[in-house]
This record gives C-alpha cells, sequence and structure tokens, in this order.
C-alpha cells in the first residue's frame, strides 16, 4: 500500500506554527489566566480582608465584642443590685464575658492578653465581689454594690477606654487592607497591559502567515486530487477489516477456531491484497485474545480478594445464586467468623501485621473448608464458609469445630496475643436462600457473637434480633448524647491526710438522659465500649475538665487551696493509639492549663496492654502529666508490672476498706501496699471510704490521700464549689 502523505490540513492552509508563535500564544494565555486569576484572588482577598477586620477572630473584633460583653455585666451587676436579676442571670453574664475572653484572635493571641493591664486588674478586683453575689434580699445586696463601688467604677472606666484602643487597631486595619488594594490594583494593569501588547504581536504575524499560505494552498489541492484514486481503495479494504473485527469481537464469531476464523477472512478479501490483509488478521486475533485474557483477569478481581485471594462480597453473592439445592443435604448455613479485637491488634501491632493476621486465618478457615463449602472474605476482619448439613445440628457441629480451629496465639515483640473469633450461625433452606438476605442476618448473628463475654457463638434468630435493635437503638441514643452534650462532669473531692485539706477532685462522668434523668457509669459505659466510643468520649472528658480547671483557678485563690490537682479516668482504648500523647499536649495548649495539676488515671488492664500504652504514658510523664493506677489491688497488675510504668500515684481499691470490721489482714494488706508505693516513690489515694471506722483506719495507715462518700459523693461543679466553701468555713469554726 503506498505511504500516506502525513502533511496536516493546518500546514495546507500555511499554518504550520512556528516556536515563536507558539511562545506568544502561550504567554497571551498565561497573561489572560493571569489577570483572571489575579481578580478573583484580588477580589476574594478583599472579602476576606473585610471579613477578618469584620469578625470574632480579629483582634479588632474580639476587643469589640469583650467590651460589649462587660458592659453586659456592669449592666447585669446594677440589675442584680437592684433586685430586678437574679444571681444566676449575673454569673451566666460573667460566664459569657470568660467565655469571649478565652477566644483565639488570628495572631493566635488570646482576646484577654490583648486587653489594657488596667482592664485585667479591674476585673480582678470586680470578679472578686461577683462571686459574692447571692439571692439575698436587697438591702445586702445595696451594701455589696456600695462595697464593690470602687472596683465596679475602676472596672467600667478602663471598658470604656477599650474604645479608643479598637480605634486605634482599626484604623491600623484599614490602612493595611487600603495598601494592599493599591498594589493589586497595579499588578493587575501591568498583566493587562502585558497581555495585551503580546496579542497584538502575536495576531499581525498570523494574519501575515496566513496570507502566504493561502497562496501555496492552491498547488496543494491540485496534488491531493491526484492521491484520491488511490486512497479510494484503501479506504475500501479497511472497511472490510474494520467489519471483521467488530464481528470478532460479537459473540457470532466468540467461539470460533484460529483456522475457522482465517477462512472467513480469506473469503471476505478475496480481491484484495493478501499480505495486507494477513497483517490485519494477527493483529485481530492478538486484540481478540488480549479482549479474553483481560476479561478473564478483571472477572477475578472484581469477585475474589487481593489480600487473601479468597472470593469477597461480589464473588460471594455471585456463588450464592449459583448454588445449586442438594436434596441429600437440606440444611444450607452461612458459617459468619468475626476476628475479636481486631481494631486492637492492628492500633498495636501495626497494619503490616494485621493484615498478616488475616492472612493466616483465611488460610486456616480455607485448610478446614470441605468439597460442599466455600469460603469469602466479606470485609476487613469478615468471613464466612457457607456450606449444606443434613441437619441444624450438624451445621452448629460445624460452626463450634470451625471456631476451635482457627483459635491460635500470635507472638509479637515477646508479647503473646491470643487470637480468637466470634461466630455467627445462619440457617437457611435451599428453597428461599438470597444472598443479601443471608448477609444481612449475618451481619446480626455476627454482632450477637461478639457481645458474648464466654462463649463467642450465636445462632440467628428473630428474638435476638430484636435484642440487637434495642441495642443498636442504645448506641444510636449514646452517639446523640455526645453530639448534644448530654454528658455532665460531677467532682469528688480528695482530701490530704495530713492536714485534712481539700488537694484536688476525680472528674466522674453522668449522663443526662432526656426522659430518663441522671444516669451513673455503669449504666451506659458498657454500652459506649460496645459501640467504640471510648476514645471520642475520652477526648470529651479531657476537654471539658480543662476548662473547669482553666475557669476555676479565680474560685481555687479565693478559697486558698494550696493545690488543685484533677484526676480523669482514661481508658485503655485510647492508650492504644500513637497519636494519644500528641492530641492530648494539643488540647493542653487549647486552654494553657498547667500539666502539673492534672492526673491521668488508667486501670489495671492498660498495664498489660503492650508497647504503645507505655510509650503513651512515658510521653505524658515527660510533659508534666500525672500518672495514676486505678483500683489497685483487685486487677491484673503486680509489683512489677508497677515499676516498668511511669506512675506517680496508686489508687488503692476500696475493696481494702470495708464499711466495717476491719482485721489484722486489711491492715496488713493495706500496710505491704503503702510500704511498696513508698519504695516506689509513688503516693497513695484510699478510694470508696464510707464510714468513720474506714476513715480512722486511713489516718492511722500511712496513706496520702483519701476519697470517698464519708467525705461526700460526686457532684455537680457548683455544687461541689459550695461544698467547698462549707467544709473551709467549718474547719475555720473548729
Amino acid at each position: 500500500m503506498p505511504e500516506r502523505d502525513n502533511v496536516t490540513g493546518l500546514a495546507r492552509l500555511g499554518l504550520k506554527p512556528k516556536l515563536g508563535q507558539i511562545a506568544l500564544a502561550l504567554l497571551t494565555i498565561l497573561g489572560i489566566l493571569g489577570f483572571l486569576g489575579s481578580s478573583i484572588w484580588s477580589a476574594r482577598e478583599s472579602q476576606v480582608a473585610n471579613a477578618s477586620v469584620l469578625g470574632e477572630s480579629h483582634e479588632a473584633g474580639s476587643l469589640a465584642f469583650s467590651q460589649r460583653e462587660s458592659f453586659n455585666v456592669c449592666l447585669a451587676f446594677v440589675q442584680w443590685a437592684d433586685g430586678s436579676l437574679s444571681t444566676r442571670d449575673l454569673q451566666i453574664a460573667r460566664a459569657l464575658l470568660g467565655q469571649r475572653l478565652q477566644v483565639q484572635t488570628q495572631s493566635g493571641r488570646s482576646t484577654y492578653s490583648l486587653l489594657p493591664v488596667d482592664y485585667r486588674n479591674g476585673l480582678t478586683a470586680f470578679d472578686a465581689y461577683l462571686l459574692l453575689a447571692r439571692d439575698v434580699p436587697i438591702e445586702q445586696r445595696q451594701k455589696l454594690a456600695l462595697a464593690a463601688r470602687p472596683a465596679f467604677e475602676f472596672f467600667l472606666t478602663h471598658t470604656r477606654q477599650m474604645s479608643s484602643e479598637l480605634a486605634l487597631v482599626s484604623q491600623q486595619d484599614m490602612a493595611l487592607l487600603i495598601k494592599n488594594r493599591a498594589r493589586a490594583a497595579t499588578y493587575l494593569s501591568i498583566i493587562f497591559l502585558f497581555t495585551v501588547f503580546i496579542g497584538l504581536v502575536l495576531a499581525i504575524w498570523l494574519s501575515l502567515d496566513i496570507i502566504r499560505g493561502f497562496r501555496r494552498s492552491r498547488k496543494l489541492l491540485q496534488e491531493e486530487e491526484n492521491k484520491l484514486q488511490q486512497a479510494r481503495q484503501e479506504l475500501e479494504v479497511a472497511r472490510i477489516l474494520d467489519t471483521v473485527q467488530n464481528q470478532i469481537l460479537s459473540a457470532e464469531l466468540e467461539n470460533l477456531s484460529d483456522k475457522e476464523l482465517i477462512d472467513y477472512l480469506t473469503s471476505l478479501l478475496s480481491d484484495y491484497q493478501w499480505t495486507l490483509a494477513q497483517s490485519k488478521i494477527d493483529e485481530i486475533k492478538a486484540l481478540h485474545q488480549s479482549r479474553r485474557r483481560l476479561a478473564e483477569e478483571y472477572s477475578y478481581r472484581t469477585s475474589h480478594d487481593h489480600l487473601t485471594g479468597l472470593l469477597n462480597r461480589t464473588g460471594f453473592i455471585g456463588a450464592i445464586e449459583a448454588h445449586a439445592p442438594n436434596t441429600e443435604l437440606p440444611i444450607s448455613a452461612g458459617i459468619f467468623i468475626d476476628v475479636d479485637r481486631f481494631q486492637r491488634f492492628n492500633d498495636a501491632l501495626g497494619y503490616a501485621n494485621g493484615d498478616k493476621i488475616l492472612r493466616q486465618i483465611a488460610k486456616e478457615i480455607s485448610m478446614q473448608s470441605r468439597r460442599n463449602e466455600f469460603v469469602a472474605r466479606l470485609e476487613s476482619d469478615e468471613f464466612i464458609l457457607f456450606g449444606s448439613y443434613p441437619t441444624v445440628d450438624d451445621a452448629r457441629e460445624r460452626a463450634l469445630e470451625l471456631q476451635a480451629a482457627i483459635e491460635f496465639t500470635q507472638i509479637h515483640k515477646s508479647i503473646e496475643m491470643q487470637i480468637t473469633v466470634s461466630i455467627g450461625l445462619v440457617l437457611v433452606k435451599d428453597s428461599t436462600l438470597e444472598a443479601q438476605t443471608l448477609l444481612h442476618e449475618g451481619a446480626i448473628a455476627s454482632q450477637l457473637a461478639s457481645r458474648q463475654d464466654r462463649s463467642g457463638f450465636a445462632l440467628f434468630s428473630k428474638d435476638q434480633s430484636d435484642q440487637l435493635t434495642t441495642a443498636l437503638s442504645e448506641e444510636f441514643a449514646l452517639r446523640r448524647a455526645l453530639s448534644n452534650n448530654e454528658f455532665v462532669l460531677h467532682y469528688q473531692p480528695v482530701i490530704r491526710v495530713s492536714d485534712g485539706k481539700i488537694v484536688g477532685a476525680e472528674a466522674l462522668i453522668r449522663w443526662e438522659r432526656p426522659g430518663v434523668g441522671l444516669l451513673m457509669p455503669m449504666q451506659f459505659l458498657p454500652g459506649i465500649r460496645q459501640a467504640h466510643l471510648s476514645i471520642e468520649l475520652g477526648y470529651w472528658v479531657l476537654d471539658r475538665a480543662l476548662q473547669m480547671r482553666k475557669s476555676a483557678e479565680v474560685l481555687i485563690q479565693h478559697h486558698e487551696l494550696d493545690e488543685f490537682g484533677l484526676g480523669l479516668n482514661i481508658e485503655a482504648e485510647s492508650l492504644l493509639r500513637s497519636d494519644f500523647a500528641n492530641n492530648v499536649r494539643q488540647a493542653f495548649s487549647r486552654t494553657a492549663v498547667s500539666p502539673r495539676d492534672i492526673f491521668i488515671e488508667i486501670s489495671e488492664d492498660s498495664l498489660a496492654s503492650g508497647d504503645i500504652v507505655l510509650d503513651n504514658l512515658k510521653q505524658l510523664r515527660e510533659f508534666g502529666i500525672k500518672i495514676s493506677l486505678d483500683d489497685f489491688g483487685v486487677g491484673y497488675s503486680n509489683v512489677i508490672q508497677a515499676q516498668a510504668f511511669p506512675l506517680d500515684v496508686l489508687k488503692i481499691d476500696k475493696a481494702f476498706f470495708p464499711t466495717s470490721g476491719f482485721t489484722e489482714r486489711n491492715e496488713q494488706l493495706v500496710g505491704d501496699v503503702v510500704r511498696m508505693a513508698k519504695t516506689l516513690g509513688v503516693e497513695t489515694v484510699a478510694e470508696g471510704v464510707e464510714t468513720e471506722e474506714a476513715n480512722s483506719f486511713v489516718f492511722k495507715s500511712g496513706i496520702d490521700y483519701v476519697q470517698g462518700f464519708y467525705y461526700s459523693a460526686a457532684m455537680p461543679e457548683l455544687e461541689f464549689w459550695n461544698w467547698v466553701r462549707g467544709r473551709n468555713a467549718q474547719r475555720s469554726s473548729q
């Protein structure tokens, strides 16, 4: 076949682009894009700047809002003194001012740090009187207002003077904004003039080329006419070959052998050049085989799991739809296999080791499968073995047999971890077998099995499905409680044994459930753990406790407390996250609370959770946070483990302090724990002290601190500080 002329249509018209023209065109396009981009950027920057100047996070905006809230506090105090406003409303006005002063501005500074020193001193002095405000007769209110008048007027004066500071900041911002707009307008003008100039040069150049090219085009048209006849013959051959290629890919020729395919093509091309046809035939055969190979590979990839080589969910559904009923084995069963605590293994060992565990489990299930069974991996750690059995008992026995066979021990860095699985069994008759129904019921059975503390096995039934629905409803309620801030913190005081002074509190979570009332931790924490919300709830507790500790600084000074440490309970699941210590540090940076004022309380089972927990505790200790071991003496920890971990406090469990009937054995056990703690260089706290007898025993035992119902139950924040006030008053009168 003659060689085709590769001259393009543009060249025939004399428009073959030159390097210089391409460069000018690119410069023109870049200029236009630059002009548009700069315009959009300038407009957006202007909007952002305007919004920033007027926004709450801008320094000027923050000062303006702080001045407004300060005036509101002053007005509320005057109304309270007149008797027209309650103490609660006055406290709310002060709390709103406190929140405003904690807002971070765009410069990274808090609003409080931007305010003049005289304003801050005035607020501190005025706060001392606000804390004394109570719902009392108007005569007492006016006496307090008269006493507070100097501090009130000083604070009001400097609140008014904030207007000059605000005006100065606003003028500076506006000057900077005008300067930026002028610079942007200059840049836009330069880009526009440059683009117009380059465009004119390019247009003139192209016009000259078009005129010259048009003169050459007439000559080229004649040459093209001479080649037309030859092209017609070539097009006819190509048409026939394209027709054959389409038929090859259709069902008509799908199963033809190579010889039949060649004979068919030969009959079509008997009148044309055989060399060209033979070349095309080879290309078509190669294309046909390649597409068939790709189709088979695609089918495998879409139906099989890449990690284990088992069927995936799509492949399993296809296998179920192709499943043929077996009259000799009338009971079909889906055995759903869920790896227990797999997310914890992933967090502790890393995803590579987690994948290794999954491959090992998949291999074991495949080895255990029989001729009439097939295996699939449905999700991350969920597998299914589907088969047919003579009776229901045979299916149940098969599921339990499989559960026992899969369990094994994984050793990682000298730590032994027992790998176990939960089994959910779904029975179905072949006549009613539907893949989606089977998977849905299997998911329910797996959930039920994972909630079994011992057996890890559940057979799907309608009643159990209803139970799971109830459990899921409870989980949704817990998630809604987190998003709606239905959880609250109560505080139980901690007393120093040596002098009886209050030295801190333990923050304990409660649930103010709408329509139900206040729920204690044992009523909802199991649901939190099952819903895997422990980590999210832990961060919520940390943020709220830090806010409380920050806002309580004035009250701590007012009640003349030498120190005030706040204890927070952290679940082992949070400590298993490698980023936990870093997230805690970020929470402290948001509130500026000293790490020395916070105790992280961990349970004894956390000590057996691996290297990640130890690393997190060491980082927290280096940061300055103190570590307490909660409920010591009733869990799994021992002296060796306690030595290996960075502990500051041992909280001795309340089981060592019965409400009555102390024995010599009690005294000996507590004495041993206290001596061990002193050897380790850690302090001790007696938990759950409820009676006078138990309290007297604690004071003689050498324990450093005590807490329990004998002193007070956990209380809301306001009630807690009232209790502190009352206890201090009682001690002062003795």
